[in-house]
């Protein structure tokens, strides 16, 4: 289903709901390739159903090295690079690419898996700060329902107007805008259905909302950006500096905790 992008909202609010704009058989292949792969996995390691909880989390469970490269190696199932093909064509069929400004669209895409009640790996309140480009918007896709007992994202509507806001890089990993600057905004849960798409502005804050259901929450987030306002990461006059020199920052952080741990 084409759509046109709700421009009005993304401007006032920060961020626009645009329904079905997945076709179901997107949606049903990514979980015929995860039941495949969950099916093929027990039948190597001899594992056997663990009641009211999924196989993949079944998985997920075991940890370590394992987990980590569980993670890693689903990026890459086929179902999400098509998908990936869909959802930009029906941008393109919408002209939601065009009324976004953007000359050429380029997208880096991540699969979230939240698994039941796993508050360890929640996003805390932040912006998109990774972006290099001018013109950069994030679209999150469920491929499950999403609700306050599922798990979802808040949003506090029109923050994106505050341009970027210094986080707090205490937690290299996971830096978060100070309480100070929360303190008192409303905000919104998202109830979305399986091939929406929430577009918002990469300044928009927002932050995860615990899976409280037995059931793994899917999302695709693509980082959408217009190559053709890429910005000079050396250049101080740069209206993206204070993101790039975020970014840089969060790394030396990282790399020093790294080598300590050694």
């Amino acid at each position: 289903m084409t759509q046109q992008i709700d421009m009005r909202a993304l401007d006032e609010r920060g961020y626009c709901l645009m329904r079905g704009i997945l076709d179901k058989r997107v949606i049903d292949d990514f979980e015929k390739e995860i039941a495949d792969f969950c099916a093929a996995q027990f039948a190597k390691r001899g594992l056997k159903p663990v009641p009211n909880e999924e196989p993949l989390t079944t998985l997920f469970k075991i940890g370590g090295r394992y987990r980590h490269m569980l993670f890693n190696m689903l990026q890459s199932l086929t179902s999400l690079a098509y998908l990936k093909v869909s959802l930009f064509d029906q941008f393109k069929k919408g002209g939601a690419l065009e009324t976004l400004g953007f000359q050429l669209p380029i997208s880096t895409t991540g699969l979230r898996i939240d698994l039941p009640f796993d508050v360890k790996h929640e996003e805390p309140w932040h912006q998109d700060y990774s972006s290099s480009c001018l013109r950069a918007f994030h679209a999150w896709v469920p491929l499950r329902r999403v609700d306050s007992h599922y798990g979802t994202v808040r949003v506090i509507p029109g923050t994106h107007k505050r341009g970027f806001v210094a986080h707090d890089m205490s937690n290299p990993r996971r830096p978060f805008l100070p309480q100070q600057v929360i303190a008192g905004l409303d905000s919104v849960v998202i109830e979305a259905d399986p091939g929406d798409a929430l577009i918002f502005n990469s300044l928009t804050f927002h932050r995860s909302e615990t899976n409280q259901s037995n059931r793994i929450k899917f999302i695709v987030g693509y980082m959408m950006q217009d190559l053709a306002s890429m910005e000079d990461p050396e250049d101080p006059t740069s209206p993206i500096w204070d993101m790039f020199e975020m970014t840089r920052r969060r790394f030396e952080l990282n790399q020093a905790r790294a080598v300590e741990a050694v």
